[in-house]
């Protein structure tokens, strides 16, 4: 780790160069009048990959207690998840898999409260106009999943959205309060098995055909390799 703390550039440890990953990514072809933002998201997905081969890098040459390292798998678990999230975000936008927001909620009205059958219950009346502009309903990570499988835009086997199932699950316990959709405590939800998962769907996604072109440099995302 001694690469880390080196006293200059040419003597510090550095991750996979942004322009590489952006030109990876570039190959992907987005329409920029569908989706002029894609530059912004592609910039983010290309920082945080440099986050999680950091985080590899720790977890392979710091001695780590358990804990730490446990934490650490934690981090790269959320990071990666998130990061494919954003992927299929691009590909959702880009193919035209969401669904127009034609309505708006405008106002509320004729709200009641009542018993029935022994228990309080409460009405309420909602008015909607219709939208005037191109929007789209915001679709959760579970329904780009279930998209993108179904319209095949992956060469992708069917365990790859089980895991990648699994892994948004995981992901989602991000809050240190939650104790009752996975295990009881980090400790016994984030482990090397997840890791490695972690690390295989995301290369996965990486190296599939919608960023494979003419020419890809295999080594760009070794660290990923399990």
């Amino acid at each position: 780790m001694s690469e880390l703390i080196g006293s200059g550039y040419e003597e510090r440890w550095y991750p996979i160069p942004i322009h590489k990953i952006k030109n990876h990514l570039a190959k992907y072809e987005i329409d920029d009048e569908l989706y002029p933002d894609s530059k912004y998201i592609i910039a983010n997905i290309s920082h945080n990959i440099q986050y999680i081969q950091y985080l590899r890098k720790t977890l392979n040459e710091l001695n780590l207690s358990e804990v730490l390292q446990i934490q650490t798998i934690k981090s790269f678990i959320v990071v990666s998840t998130s990061i494919i999230e954003a992927v299929f975000y691009l590909i959702c936008c880009n193919e035209n898999l969401q669904k127009k927001l034609i309505w708006k909620e405008f106002k509320i009205i004729g709200k009641t409260e009542f018993m029935l059958e022994g228990k309080s219950l409460k009405s309420e009346t909602k008015l909607f106009e219709k939208n005037a502009e191109t929007e789209f309903k915001t679709m959760t990570f579970d329904q780009m999943i279930k998209k993108i499988e179904s319209k095949k835009i992956l060469k992708q086997e069917n365990q790859f959205f089980k895991d990648l199932n699994h892994l948004r699950k995981l992901r989602n316990k991000i809050h240190l309060q939650e104790t009752k959709t996975i295990g009881k405590t980090d400790y016994s939800s984030f482990w090397r098995p997840e890791y490695n998962l972690s690390k295989k769907n995301l290369r996965l996604l990486l190296l599939d055909e919608i960023f494979i072109k003419d020419e890809w440099n295999i080594e760009l995302f070794e660290f990923l390799k399990t």
